[in-house]
């Protein structure tokens, strides 16, 4: 028996022994878990702003180009209005002149722009 309770002694010391580094290991490996947990829900909220950055800067994308978009189209209805209004200043002129000509007995100038006018009427 004496075998028995120094071998049962020897092993229970051999246990000890083996469960000491599992003991140690486990709070070194339950912190680094933990530290790498941290760090994880770290960069998801990184992500989560860089993703509401992103959202808002393409919101103020598309709100810019619907801008750009309505400018260009008032800038060219405005010169089709010049355009026109030229044209009418430019046929109100040719008119001024053939009055004016009228009224003082001679014949209008001919010129280029008003010629097409002047053979209209």
């Amino acid at each position: 028996m004496a075998l028995n309770s120094e071998g049962s002694r020897k092993r229970r010391t051999e246990i000890s022994v083996m469960e000491i580094p599992k003991r140690i290991r486990y709070p070194i490996k339950k912190t680094k878990t933990e530290k790498l947990n941290t760090r994880m829900k770290q960069l998801k909220r990184q992500l989560e702003e860089t993703e509401k950055e992103a959202a808002r800067a393409n919101a103020s994308r598309r709100k810019l180009q619907r801008e750009l978009e309505d400018a260009t189209e008032s800038a060219t209805l405005m010169n089709r209005e010049v355009s026109t209004l030229k044209t009418k200043l430019r046929s109100g002129r040719a008119r001024i002149r053939l009055c004016k000509a009228q009224s003082n007995g001679r014949q209008p100038k001919n010129y280029s722009s008003d010629s097409t006018f002047l053979h209209k009427q």
